[in-house]
C-alpha cells in the first residue's frame, strides 16, 4: 500500500482554502466595469492587499498599493477610498472582514 499525500494533493489540484479563495475572487468579481478614481481607471491587477488581525481568525482587508493604468500610483486618500467602495472585488470571498461574524 502506498503512502497518500493529502497535502500534496491538496496543492496539486488547487484544494487549499486560499487557492479556492483566490480563484473564487478573481472569477466571480462583483462588476466588471473599470473601477474609477478622479476621473482615472484604476489598473486592478496592480492592487496589493494586506490586513489588520485582531486576533481570533479575524482580519480586515484594505488596499496598501495600487496603480492606475497610466502608472501612478493611488494617493492613500484614493487607496481608502478605493478600499471603502471596491474592496469586495480583492478581499478573499468578497468580504472585507474575515474571521467570527461581526
Amino acid at each position: 500500500m502506498s503512502n497518500f499525500d493529502l497535502k500534496k494533493f491538496l496543492v496539486e489540484n488547487k484544494l487549499t482554502s486560499n487557492s479556492k479563495m483566490l480563484s473564487k475572487t478573481k472569477s466571480e468579481a462583483v462588476d466588471n466595469t473599470p473601477i474609477m478614481i478622479d476621473g482615472k481607471e484604476v489598473d486592478e491587477d496592480s492592487v496589493e492587499l494586506d490586513y489588520d488581525d485582531f486576533g481570533a481568525d479575524s482580519e480586515e482587508y484594505f488596499v496598501d498599493k495600487a496603480n492606475f493604468v497610466d502608472g501612478t500610483k493611488l494617493t492613500p486618500d484614493q487607496m481608502q477610498e478605493l478600499t471603502d467602495n471596491y474592496i469586495e472585488r480583492f478581499a478573499p470571498d468578497g468580504n472585507k472582514y474575515v474571521g467570527p461574524s461581526r
